[in-house]
């Protein structure tokens, strides 16, 4: 019994050790870089808005932003003068395995509350629509 006890107990510190391993290991945060494109030209100085449930990001094409991750769509919106906007979302994508393997139960329903679960692609390229000409 005592012994069975002692397991337990080491099982449960144990736990409460690695939870939030995730977080810990690849942070709640992520570089994202975005590029504009007009046509099939690359396009600079764009000002884009980046948004999802924890924030709003915003950059100047090309660039690199700190976003928070999350784990739903991360939506863009781009303008330039001369130009009519254009829009985008990106998808989550979501390490479950890493996270439940390192935290446990526990760990991973704290990182899959804190977003920490999901990861967006690290570069999106915005594309504008013709005639490009009035942007330059």
């Amino acid at each position: 019994m005592r012994c069975a006890s002692l397991l337990l107990a080491g099982f449960v510190l144990s736990t409460a050790f690695l939870q939030g391993c995730v977080s810990m290991m690849s942070g709640r945060t992520q570089a994202l870089t975005v590029r504009a494109t007009c046509g099939d030209q690359p396009l600079t100085g764009a000002h884009c808005k980046l948004m999802n449930s924890h924030g709003d990001w915003y950059v100047d094409t090309p660039g690199s932003v700190e976003i928070h991750k999350s784990t739903v769509e991360l939506d863009i919106e781009c303008s330039k003068p001369g130009l009519a906007p254009a829009s985008g979302s990106l998808e989550a994508s979501s390490n479950v395995t890493k996270s439940f393997l390192l935290g446990g139960a526990i760990g991973y329903a704290i990182d899959a509350r804190n977003g920490v679960t999901a990861e967006y692609p690290s570069e999106v390229t915005v594309v504008f629509q013709p005639p490009c000409a009035a942007a330059k």
